[in-house]
């Protein structure tokens, strides 16, 4: 029972803690504010679509150019690698490489 009556007495407490306080207030000005917004909409200027075009052109070009040489520079990584399979499975056909097989 006294747990009850501590967690009661706790429930008070918390519940007691709010007096004295003010009660929340909103801006007196929020409507005014918002109507002038409203009525001036018309100042507000806008980017244009067309102005961020050359943009997006220029960063996708880059974007193209980085990837193309990151691509040409993967392929001769390994393109030692494929002359290198390739001339070994066209010899061991023709018959001029020695095999081992053990």
């Amino acid at each position: 029972m006294n747990s009850r009556n501590d967690k009661e007495k706790w429930v008070a407490e918390v519940l007691n803690s709010m007096e004295g306080m003010k009660k929340a207030e909103g801006n007196p000005f929020l409507y005014e504010k918002i109507m002038y917004r409203l009525q001036n909409k018309d100042t507000v200027q806008d980017i244009p679509a067309g102005a961020l075009l050359p943009k997006w052109i220029i960063a996708g070009l880059f974007l193209l150019f980085i990837n193309s040489i990151a691509f040409t520079n993967e392929i001769s990584r390994h393109e030692p690698e494929m002359h290198n399979e390739t001339n070994m499975g066209i010899l061991s056909e023709i018959g001029n490489q020695t095999t081992y097989n053990y």
